[in-house]
């Protein structure tokens, strides 16, 4: 094998150079030199995607954001912002307090803290929380199980039983 050792590449015509077969660099890689320039990827990616610092760098941005994320597996959030639907089709864990629009969930909740509803709420497997606060109607396909209060503007009913320490 050769070696080749090049300061700059220019094309022969065009602004387009080509390299067929493989290309391995050692250290370090930039692409680009101005925020207008991008990047195409037409191949599957084979390896992590992992940034070289913890908790720095964005995927995204407020204006320009990923449109859906598909992901097969855990997922890991420190927080999870949503102005339009989400949905679950698990279980969903929550360490800290939640705040939820409308609700629809075809598993299990189970909550350390507080949830608070502010519109209507469906979920097809039981509720565990400390404390349910909710602005609408309430519907539980399993067990409905609080330790603290529970308090609803709307109606509240569960296929299974409710199960509270607190008020009602």
């Amino acid at each position: 094998m050769s070696t080749l050792y090049v300061n700059t590449i220019t094309p022969n015509s065009g602004d387009t150079v080509t390299i067929s077969g493989s290309l391995t660099t050692t250290g370090k890689l930039t692409i680009g030199d101005a925020t207008t320039d991008t990047v195409a990827i037409t191949a599957e990616i084979t390896s992590s995607l992992i940034p070289d610092l913890d908790n720095i760098f964005d995927l995204g941005s407020s204006i320009k954001r990923w449109k859906d994320l598909h992901v097969d597996g855990t997922g890991s959030f420190t927080h999870i912002s949503a102005s339009g639907n989400v949905d679950f089709n698990g279980d969903l864990d929550v360490d800290g307090t939640t705040n939820l629009d409308v609700v629809d969930i075809d598993g299990a909740v189970n909550m350390a803290s507080t949830l608070i509803i502010t519109g209507a709420t469906t979920a097809s497997g039981g509720i565990q929380t400390t404390t349910i606060s909710a602005a609408g109607n309430v519907d539980f396909n399993g067990d409905l199980d609080v330790t603290g209060n529970i308090t609803a503007s709307g109606d509240i009913s569960a296929s299974g039983n409710i199960i509270t320490d607190g008020a009602v």
